[in-house]
Protein backbone atom coordinates (compact mmCIF):
# COMPACT_ATOMS: atom_id res chain seq x y z
CA UNK A 1 0.00 0.00 0.00
CA UNK A 2 1.39 3.30 -0.58
CA UNK A 3 1.84 5.86 1.72
CA UNK A 4 0.93 9.59 1.11
CA UNK A 5 2.70 12.76 2.75
CA UNK A 6 -0.15 15.69 3.25
CA UNK A 7 0.29 18.62 5.21
CA UNK A 8 -2.41 19.58 7.63
CA UNK A 9 -3.16 23.60 8.74
CA UNK A 10 -5.09 24.70 11.81
CA UNK A 11 -6.44 28.14 11.63
CA UNK A 12 -8.52 30.15 14.08
CA UNK A 13 -9.35 28.72 17.12
CA UNK A 14 -8.32 24.96 15.91
CA UNK A 15 -4.74 26.81 15.52
CA UNK A 16 -4.60 27.79 19.25
CA UNK A 17 -6.09 24.50 20.90
CA UNK A 18 -3.92 22.16 19.13
CA UNK A 19 -1.02 24.92 19.22
CA UNK A 20 0.54 24.16 16.06
CA UNK A 21 -0.07 26.15 12.43
CA UNK A 22 0.62 23.44 10.32
CA UNK A 23 1.89 19.65 10.77
CA UNK A 24 2.82 16.67 8.23
CA UNK A 25 1.26 13.38 7.88
CA UNK A 26 2.22 10.23 6.58
CA UNK A 27 -1.52 8.46 5.31
CA UNK A 28 -2.37 5.41 3.76
CA UNK A 29 -3.55 5.47 0.37
CA UNK A 30 -7.23 5.54 0.16
CA UNK A 31 -7.73 8.11 3.45
CA UNK A 32 -10.92 9.71 4.01
CA UNK A 33 -11.75 13.14 5.79
CA UNK A 34 -13.00 10.96 8.43
CA UNK A 35 -10.00 8.52 8.92
CA UNK A 36 -7.78 11.65 9.29
CA UNK A 37 -9.92 13.11 11.51
CA UNK A 38 -9.68 9.67 13.52
CA UNK A 39 -6.05 9.73 13.12
CA UNK A 40 -5.79 13.32 14.09
CA UNK A 41 -8.03 13.02 17.48
CA UNK A 42 -5.45 10.05 18.38
CA UNK A 43 -2.14 12.80 17.54
CA UNK A 44 -3.69 15.64 19.87
CA UNK A 45 -6.55 13.50 22.13
CA UNK A 46 -6.71 15.93 24.58
CA UNK A 47 -7.56 19.22 22.22
CA UNK A 48 -8.59 18.28 18.74
CA UNK A 49 -10.46 15.43 19.70
CA UNK A 50 -12.39 17.44 22.37
CA UNK A 51 -12.91 20.27 19.76
CA UNK A 52 -13.52 18.46 16.20
CA UNK A 53 -16.57 16.73 17.34
CA UNK A 54 -20.02 18.46 19.07
CA UNK A 55 -20.33 17.52 22.99
CA UNK A 56 -21.00 13.80 23.51
CA UNK A 57 -20.99 12.78 19.92
CA UNK A 58 -19.05 11.74 17.12
CA UNK A 59 -20.74 14.30 15.03
CA UNK A 60 -18.76 16.60 13.00
CA UNK A 61 -18.45 20.16 15.26
CA UNK A 62 -20.71 22.02 13.18
CA UNK A 63 -18.63 25.37 13.31
CA UNK A 64 -15.71 23.67 11.90
CA UNK A 65 -15.19 23.64 8.22
CA UNK A 66 -12.84 21.70 6.46
CA UNK A 67 -10.90 22.28 2.90
CA UNK A 68 -8.99 19.96 0.53
CA UNK A 69 -6.25 22.67 -1.66
CA UNK A 70 -8.78 25.54 -0.74
CA UNK A 71 -11.72 23.36 -1.70
CA UNK A 72 -14.55 22.53 0.58
CA UNK A 73 -15.03 19.29 1.46
CA UNK A 74 -18.27 19.83 0.74
CA UNK A 75 -17.63 20.40 -3.18
CA UNK A 76 -16.64 16.81 -2.90
CA UNK A 77 -17.98 13.55 -1.09
CA UNK A 78 -17.85 15.62 2.71
CA UNK A 79 -15.95 13.36 5.31
CA UNK A 80 -16.12 10.63 3.33
CA UNK A 81 -13.49 12.64 0.66
CA UNK A 82 -10.28 11.08 -0.08
CA UNK A 83 -7.03 12.93 0.24
CA UNK A 84 -4.10 12.27 -2.39
CA UNK A 85 -0.06 12.83 -1.92
CA UNK A 86 0.80 16.20 -1.35
CA UNK A 87 -3.08 17.54 -0.64
CA UNK A 88 -3.59 20.13 1.87
CA UNK A 89 -5.95 20.22 4.24
CA UNK A 90 -6.96 22.90 6.47
CA UNK A 91 -9.38 23.08 9.28
CA UNK A 92 -10.76 26.25 10.32
CA UNK A 93 -13.25 27.17 12.87
CA UNK A 94 -16.32 29.68 12.17
CA UNK A 95 -15.36 32.94 13.75
CA UNK A 96 -18.14 35.26 15.19
CA UNK A 97 -18.56 38.52 16.83
CA UNK A 98 -21.20 41.04 17.61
Amino acid sequence: MQINKIVVKFYSDIRGTVGLSSTVMEIEENTSINSLIKLLCQKFPDTFAKIIHEPNTNKLNSSIMIFINSTPISMFKGENSLITNNDVVAFFSAVSGG
